[in-house]
């Protein structure tokens, strides 16, 4: 309560004192220069839900959350509405004698999946230079580009919405071609051998990129490699390497239509899908006194299309995977389907309108699975 207090009086304070230029660029530089801009934004939104079956209690549509077992299931229907998707956010900009140095801060309340929790919550907040990106943002392992436009907030369950704190570089060694390295800080998640501790991390998750963008064209393929460290039942500190590949992309149509892909898969890295990150997937317990990292790989195509100016359709259908160790429990996460399909009309250029229908699978290790159904809304208004 206190942030959120202490935020909206900083807003206040930004608004009265800024002499505001244009809605999106703001200039307040003292001096004729004009070295300094200050971009201000978000977005106001309300998410309606109604949930025909499998997922009433939570509002992220996420198929691991879905149950399986009758004795798990709410079988009644429910509606629900949010507010909590609004965001706001910042985008200083400084022209210097060493190059454009640009900043992005930006934050919602949408602190977890209940409807009753609505604490303010940090999205991203990094600078941009020559090439460098260091602070909070989203990993390199899935490229932004490739994600719908979906009224779910959660995305396809083999997308990945992980921001985290990392130091990126990214140079251009021919026309329209990038190579990269990423150090992104390392979240353990996985099973531990007999409830004991995690050590902390000491290396940092390891990301080389590449991308190709030009006109109607975007690819991108990332190698992903990992430490993740654990304690064996005689307190001794041991550790394993995960690792990944992915590539994903994004294909400009006529008409404006649009093609997204992407697939990625590994070893060690489920926590990188969306829809099991803190599953405690990425390593599993063995009786050798050992971690087994467990292997995964999630994929998913999605295709926009513009019927006019003003009215454009978005489906998507993904899949996630895991290779199941023999040492899990037969309820164990196996895999999962999505699919989505909506329709968004933009009466104005600021106000978005949408609805949205999702069907979701989980199947387990003992090849029972769940269904869930839900019909999306949403009003929005961006600034």
């Amino acid at each position: 309560m206190k942030n959120s207090i202490l935020f909206l009086t900083l807003l206040l304070f930004s608004f009265i004192s800024i002499p505001l230029k244009s809605q999106n660029d703001i200039s307040i530089s003292p001096d004729s220069t004009k070295n300094f801009k200050l971009g201000i934004g978000g977005l106001v939104r309300l998410n309606g839900i109604f949930d025909f079956q499998g997922l009433q209690k939570i509002s992220d549509f996420t198929t691991y959350q879905i149950p399986v077992y009758p004795q798990d299931r709410d079988e009644g229907n429910r509606i629900a509405f949010s507010a909590r998707q609004s965001r706001v956010f910042f985008k200083p900009q400084y022209n210097s004698s060493i190059g454009k140095i640009s900043g992005h801060i930006e934050a919602d309340f949408y602190s977890d999946q209940m409807e009753s929790s609505s604490i303010f919550r940090l999205r991203f907040a990094y600078i941009q230079w020559k090439g460098f990106t260091i602070g909070q943002a989203s990993t390199a392992f899935v490229p932004e580009e490739t994600e719908p436009i979906l009224v779910d907030f959660e995305s396809p369950p083999s997308f990945s919405v992980k921001r985290v704190a990392l130091i990126r570089y990214e140079h251009e060694i021919a026309d329209n071609i990038n190579i990269g390295l990423s150090l992104e800080t390392p979240q353990f998640d996985y099973t531990p051998l007999m409830q004991k501790e995690k050590p902390f991390p000491l290396i940092p998750d390891i990301i080389l990129l590449a991308n190709y963008n030009k006109e109607n064209l975007f690819l991108q393929s990332a190698f992903l490699i990992r430490e993740i460290r654990y304690e064996t039942l005689n307190n001794s500190r041991n550790n394993k390497y995960g690792w990944g590949l992915s590539i994903g992309g994004t294909y400009q149509l006529e008409n404006n239509d649009q093609l997204n892909f992407f697939v990625g898969g590994g070893n060690g890295i489920s926590s990188y899908f969306s829809d099991l990150a803190g599953a405690k997937l990425d390593a599993y317990p063995n009786y050798n006194d050992q971690l087994s990292l467990l292997p995964s790989i999630g994929w998913f195509v999605a295709y926009k299309h513009q019927w006019n100016p003003k009215l454009f359709s978005q489906g998507a259908f993904a899949m996630l995977n895991l290779d199941n160790s023999t040492y899990q429990p037969q309820e164990t996460f196996k895999s999962s389907t999505y699919i989505a399909a909506n329709l968004f009309y933009l009466p104005l250029s600021y106000i978005r309108l949408g609805i949205e229908g999702l069907y979701g699978q989980r199947v387990n290790k003992d090849n029972n699975n769940g269904n869930a159904y839900r019909i999306d809304f949403m009003v929005e208004l961006s600034f």
